[in-house]
């Protein structure tokens, strides 16, 4: 009979929830990395040959590494894939290997894609969002820098894991994971003092593989690599537009052959100046990481990525008591189960040890920098979105003109004015004090684009019509018309506008203006208006008034000129004309001068008057003087001639009867 498998006394235990003895484990191999999940493959077998997945997967499981009292190493994570593999009969019992993989919490951040805006947050505070709504909380912030709040960031059309990874690579900081019986800790550090000493930290070289003590480092090599020697990064703040945003970073490793070189960078993701500088470094140091780096192997089983080490007794003495941060450690453990009766499972390769790894390392006293290897989205062309703003606020903008709206993809905004940042909207025509301002008002259909296809940089290039609001002139009916059309504000009605208009129907062509409230025209020089010259129909002119007309000519004169034609002037009330300084002069030189009044006209200068009414005519003054230079005629039914004083009639000849 086979003997019963256990996994007591065994060097290498799997701990799942389906108790310690339903796997024994034969093997791991994986690696892990700082700014990288793990990835541990483990290898089991078990006399239950239908272990169903959903008992294991997605479950925490944690494997054990004990070579000693002194070595000891938990490798825990999640079960991400389990495989159901063969089936060996032996002797009296059938096993069946099974193979599960462990990573990391953060893997199944893969599993979720999103849509989103943050506003006012910083950097790691985005990342802590995003862990919490999805219900983690196995992490630890070991965060020495000082992080600028965000107003405006996206997360677009990507995984929560690729959000944050980026996020993350952005800014610098780092991770690694730090392992326990039953649980793994994510920590997040930017600089070398999040970095954590291993167990059993100094670490002997022994340079023999043939021998390996456990704890030992059996190679080692060092490698050097050319890295830029400066960077610069640019960017632009339409805010304080004359302002240089330019940071710059030089390397502090001392290396001539590449000190010119420079990487530059449009846009560098910065407003301020400070906040610049800081990623400037980030930059730099994210090269410089990846200058001096140590790769070895060994089998200490404490190695993890994150970890600080000393290197002890080597043969060069600029290497001993170097100290070490590891970057990356791949693992491999193996320990085959030996039946009594003579079959093994799980036997490697001749006299393998139970533990070994392979390793990367820098010097501990750089702050890692990970490479930005997580894409940002790239939004290639347009989008739709609608202005929103406060509660019943028809316009909402700021000095800028800016608008905020909310994305038809954006399944968290509340549709006001939180619902993004302030957005650019682009007009015709934009300069100091002078242009054209049209904006968008509240539920408007606007199209977004994005500066440099950057989703963090949005701007209004243009408004569209849809089923809501429909377009000024009914189409395709009056599709011959084009202009501008306005709606008064303060809940207005459809009929309170000012609108300039076109049509181009032919025949009927016409410009039309309506101003719902005043018309103020302001003309610097001249005012020149031409009726009719320039068509068949001549055309004329019609000016209705309701109310009042006033018109004030301050300098100069006023000139009416009728080429053809007669003019017509009909007044409905008192007419005054008013001539303060200078003559009055009507001078007709063709034809007669009419002037007919119902009641009297009345002609009077200084104390002279002539009045002609329905009763006669009358001629007062201090003196009437009636000169004919052929001859006068005085003639009615009945006459008289009165003289107070003297009264002189004088002629050549004077005949009285």
């Amino acid at each position: 009979m086979a003997d019963e498998l256990s996994q007591a006394d065994r060097a290498l235990t799997i701990k799942t929830p389906l108790g310690n003895d339903k796997f024994v484990a034969i093997s791991l191999t994986g690696t892990e990395g700082i700014s990288r999940p793990f990835q541990f493959l483990v290898d089991m077998v078990s006399e239950d040959q239908a272990i169903e997945f959903d008992k294991i997967l997605g479950k925490s499981a944690t494997f054990n590494a004990k070579l000693d009292d002194d070595y000891e190493r938990n490798f825990n994570g999640i079960v991400w894939r389990f495989t159901q593999g063969a089936v060996s009969n032996i002797e009296d019992s059938i096993l069946r290997n099974y193979q599960a993989e462990l990573v990391p919490w953060t893997y199944f951040l893969k599993l979720n894609s999103n849509s989103r805006i943050f506003q006012e947050k910083t950097p790691p505070e985005i990342v802590e969002q995003v862990f919490k709504d999805n219900g983690l909380t196995d992490y630890k912030l070991s965060l020495k820098g000082t992080y600028a709040k965000q107003d405006y960031c996206v997360q677009y059309n990507e995984t929560d894991y690729d959000f944050v990874s980026r996020m993350l690579e952005q800014y610098g900081i780092y991770y690694y994971f730090n392992h326990e019986d039953s649980k793994h800790t994510l920590v997040l550090g930017d600089a070398a003092s999040a970095y954590v000493d291993l167990t059993k930290s100094e670490v002997d070289y022994s340079g023999d593989f043939s021998d390996p003590i456990i704890g030992e480092i059996d190679s080692w090599s060092r490698r050097y690599e050319c890295i830029t020697g400066k960077v610069e990064l640019r960017d632009y703040d339409y805010v304080n537009p004359s302002t240089a945003l330019i940071a710059k970073e030089k390397t502090i490793v001392k290396l001539k052959s590449t000190a010119s070189m420079e990487q530059y960078e449009y846009a560098g993701g910065f407003l301020k100046a400070a906040d610049g500088k800081a990623l400037a470094t980030v930059r730099m140091e994210a090269q410089e990481a990846m200058h001096d780096v140590a790769t070895g192997s060994g089998n200490h089983p404490g190695f993890q990525a994150g970890g600080k080490f000393k290197l002890k007794s080597h043969p060069v003495k600029a290497e001993v008591n170097a100290k070490y941060v590891l970057t990356s450690v791949e693992h491999r453990a193996q320990e085959p189960i030996i039946f009594s009766s003579g079959p093994i499972i799980g036997a490697g390769e001749k006299d393998m040890p139970i533990y070994w790894n392979k390793f990367e390392c820098v010097p501990s006293k750089v702050a890692f920098r990970p490479a930005r290897v997580t894409p940002k989205p790239h939004v290639a062309g347009p989008q739709s979105a609608v202005v929103v703003g406060p509660k019943a606020q028809e316009i909402f903008t700021n000095k800028f003109g800016e608008v905020k709206v909310q994305f038809h993809w954006d399944r968290e905004g509340k549709m006001d004015d939180k619902s993004s940042c302030w957005i650019r909207v682009a007009q015709s025509w934009a300069g100091g004090k002078y242009g054209a301002q049209f904006m968008p008002r509240v539920g408007n259909e606007v199209i977004v684009e994005y500066l440099d296809g950057d989703i963090d940089r949005p701007i209004i290039t243009g408004s569209v019509y849809n089923g809501d609001n429909s377009t000024i002139y009914a189409l395709p009916d009056e599709q011959n018309k084009s202009g501008f059309k306005t709606l008064s504000t303060d809940k207005a009605k459809a009929k309170n506008f000012n609108e300039l208009r076109f049509d181009d129907t032919i025949g009927k062509e016409e410009v039309y203006f309506h101003a719902e409230r005043d018309f103020n025209r302001v003309v610097e020089n001249d005012d020149t208006l031409k009726v009719g010259f320039d068509a068949k129909d001549k055309g004329d002119q019609k000016i209705d008034i309701y109310n009042n007309r006033t018109v004030t000519i301050d300098k100069g004169d006023d000139t009416l000129t009728l080429t053809t034609g007669s003019r017509t002037v009909e007044i409905k009330a008192d007419d005054a004309l008013t001539v303060k300084t200078g003559n009055h002069t009507i001078d007709i030189k063709a034809g007669e001068s009419s002037i007919t009044a119902a009641k009297a006209i009345t002609l009077k200068v200084g104390g002279s008057m002539i009045k002609i009414d329905m009763q006669g005519v009358t001629i007062k003054g201090p003196q009437i003087l009636i000169q004919a230079d052929a001859q006068a005629d005085l003639k009615s039914p009945m006459t008289t001639v009165s003289g107070d004083g003297m009264l002189t009639l004088k002629g050549g000849m004077v005949k009285i009867n």
